[in-house]
């Protein structure tokens, strides 16, 4: 195995990339976890478990005969009792009681617990530029055996199928979407973590295979966060192999990339290597570097016309088309007659939004529209959402967010001001606002005397608060100490509030929301969105599931 010498590792990336007509998949393993979110790898997390529950892992590994599956299971076994005896997890208990199907749930519920805790590493620099760099990365999906929440939280317009069922029985269209193969840290059972987990998923390893064929054979697969003698990648290149004629797998030389960590490689190395899997050699490329941020700047420069989230949904929208008469209000379909000539046909297949071909369409907007809106960013006019849709959502509610509209508009001046008067009154009103329109109701305001007001003091406060803390006592800190770009990563973390039955959150969420929206848009400042566009950097505690 030899470098390809000299080279220029990013040019050497883009330039291979873009002989492709589809962009990469990325399959991404446990190294990103323990750079990004200094998690543990499997073993780590085997040995971290015993200890709580005074379990001999060296005992468990020996009668396992190293197996890790099987270390898992006896460790599940042992973990199970001292789980239900033990108070200091009365908590988790009464909160998953009823995830709690087997003996091997309750450490599938801890594990789980541990890694939705975990927070981005962004006190370092050179984590926090690699970081940014990997959110503006240029990718069509992809594929993980991790078990946190870290991608979804980078890419959240990504549509995330978790475990084999999913992907299994749902329809995927191969672009802007995230395969959780070994489960998710949401859904605790759906881990793949014991012998007898390893056990089903080799059983149905055959359905996911076929449902990733389509990935391998169309797309460049970047591995990141694996070796080469991963058991979980090699089993399943094997698998894909197995399904391709000997002719057909020597396709596969260009697309399988392979980003290997070498703290001692700076400047980075690209090499041509063999993956030996039984009767299979498959080629593969070979990338060593110290930094994935030449990799995921490389990344970055890949150019296509339309957004991974966009192309995901036109392809949904053309699917449902096809085996639904359903939506015809928003589409006008003609059949073709099975023996029509299709030589003598003019088709022509328009893509763009009614409500821009039709500005009533605007009046349909909803307060969930617009929030989504104003959290992940949008094509909607402001013009016409200032006309149409905020007069008719400020009826019925004040917690509205106005002023990112009125400023796209060009409706305020650089302090704030309205300087159109003859919009609508009720955004008059609005646009008015002070901090005090973000209040908690009064009983809350009483703590607002025992709060920090010092800037620095005010976000480490924040930073080790309950999440329902937050949401009432937000408003309350002096305007000048709170960071929007943090309370705009707090929101993205905590969507599902929305859909929470505790009247309260709901309503402080949609104040907090507003209090953002006041704080980044009502006067002529440049906030630093893009430090936002990862969540996951924010530390905060979820409130309980019971609670909700």
């Amino acid at each position: 195995m030899k470098p390809k010498e000299p080279v220029d590792v990013k040019g050497y990336i883009v330039e291979h990339l873009s002989q492709f007509s589809t962009a990469p998949f990325l399959f991404v393993g446990a190294g990103v976890s323990r750079r990004y979110l200094n998690l543990e790898n499997w073993e780590g997390l085997l040995r971290k478990f015993s200890s709580q529950c005074k379990a001999n892992y060296d005992r468990m590994k020996s009668t396992a005969n190293g197996d890790f599956t099987q270390i898992a299971t006896l460790l599940a076994r042992e973990f199970h009792d001292f789980w239900w005896d033990n108070p200091q997890y009365d908590e988790n208990r009464e909160l998953y009681k009823s995830a709690c199907v087997n003996d091997e749930s309750a450490l599938k519920i801890e594990i789980s617990d541990y890694v939705s805790k975990a927070k981005t590493l962004i006190s370092n620099q050179a984590i926090s530029e690699e970081l940014l760099l990997f959110s503006q990365i240029t990718v069509d999906g992809i594929i993980t055996t991790n078990y946190d929440t870290f991608l979804e939280d980078v890419f959240n317009e990504f549509k995330v199928y978790i475990g084999q069922d999913q992907l299994i029985f749902a329809t995927q269209h191969g672009i802007g979407e995230i395969y959780k193969i070994h489960g998710c840290c949401t859904v605790p059972n759906s881990l793949v973590l014991t012998s007898g987990d390893y056990e089903g998923y080799n059983l149905r390893n055959a359905y996911l295979t076929a449902k990733l064929l389509t990935v391998f054979t169309e797309h460049p697969v970047i591995f990141i966060g694996y070796s080469l003698t991963d058991k979980n990648v090699q089993n399943i290149i094997r698998s894909i192999a197995n399904c391709l004629t000997s002719q057909n797998v020597d396709k596969l030389r260009d697309r399988l990339i392979f980003v290997e960590y070498d703290p001692q490689n700076i400047e980075g190395s690209v090499y041509q290597s063999d993956m030996v899997l039984g009767d299979f050699i498959i080629p593969v490329i070979k990338i060593k570097s110290s930094s994935f941020h030449t990799i995921f700047s490389a990344l970055g420069e890949l150019k296509r016309k339309f957004p991974a989230r966009l192309l995901r949904q036109l392809k949904e929208h053309v699917y449902d088309l096809v085996i639904s008469n359903e939506n015809q209000e928003k589409l006008y379909v003609q059949d073709i007659d099975a023996e029509a000539d299709l030589s003598e046909l003019d088709v022509v297949f328009g893509v763009g939004a009614i409500s821009k071909m039709n500005q009533k369409g605007y009046t349909g907007v909803t307060w969930q529209e617009i929030f989504d809106d104003i959290l992940d960013g949008g094509d909607y006019d402001p013009k016409q959402v200032v006309e149409q849709v905020l007069p008719k959502l400020l009826a019925p509610s004040k917690n509205i967010p106005v002023f990112k509209y009125l400023r796209q508009a060009g409706y305020l001046d650089a302090n704030g001001n309205l300087i159109n008067p003859k919009v609508d009154g009720r955004i008059i009103t609005a646009s008015h606002a002070q901090q005090s329109n973000f209040y908690p109701s009064s009983q809350y305001r009483k703590h607002a005397a025992s709060l920090p007001t010092d800037k620095a003091k005010v976000q480490a406060h924040l930073e080790s608060c309950s999440l329902v803390d937050v949401l009432k006592n937000i408003a309350l800190y002096p305007e000048a100490t709170l960071d929007a770009t943090w309370i705009l990563a707090f929101l993205k973390a905590n969507k599902t509030i929305l859909h929470s039955q505790n009247t309260f959150e709901v309503t402080q969420y949609k104040k907090m929301l507003c209090l953002y929206d006041y704080l980044a848009n009502k006067k002529e400042m440049a906030i630093n969105i893009v430090a936002a566009l990862i969540p996951v950097a924010v530390p905060f505690k979820k409130t309980s599931p019971a609670k909700k």
